[in-house]
């Protein structure tokens, strides 16, 4: 079957046509996933401070209440001896 150089010339142009398109359409795509992952990234590192600062607030609130619990043992033992002494 034979095709007129023109109707080549136009298949041609009509396929580079298509690739400059997927090309664009392949950069947006590439740019708004590059974007999310940037975001996510800032998400994460935001999620990964909020930890850091629950871990510590735990941590000094176990702390506090410990020293709490101690110095109640404490005057717990203190009252039961005097409590002994005075029987």
């Amino acid at each position: 079957m034979y095709q007129s150089p023109l109707v080549c010339i136009s298949l041609q142009h009509e396929m580079q046509e298509e690739l400059k398109h997927l090309q664009v359409k392949s950069k947006q795509i590439l740019q708004k996933q590059k974007k999310k992952w940037k975001k996510l990234g800032k998400t994460l590192e935001q999620i990964q401070v909020r930890r850091t600062r629950h871990q510590s607030l735990f941590m000094l609130f176990k702390l506090k209440t410990d020293k709490n619990a101690c110095v109640l043992n404490r005057k717990k033992r203190e009252k039961q001896k005097t409590t002994v002494r005075a029987s």
